[in-house]
């Protein structure tokens, strides 16, 4: 390909660029703010009260056993 054809190419395909950017730019954005969350969710659940040892309950060997019997 000459110069001047690839020239022709890149300021063309430039343009299109250009174009689509400023297009983009312009368009209206329609979303809602409850949709634009992203990784919110994440975020609130990694904060939530996390469990503590004393949440957790160990039983003892006869509990054990009379979870086996039922």
């Amino acid at each position: 390909m000459s110069n001047t054809n690839r020239n022709k190419v890149l300021l063309g395909f430039s343009a299109v660029v250009a174009v689509l950017i400023v297009a983009i730019l312009l368009w209206p954005s329609n979303f809602r703010r409850e949709d634009a969350s992203g990784a919110i969710g994440a975020v609130q659940k990694h904060r939530a009260p996390q469990i503590t040892p004393k949440d957790v309950v160990l039983g003892n060997e006869a509990v054990k056993h009379q979870q086996k019997v039922l």
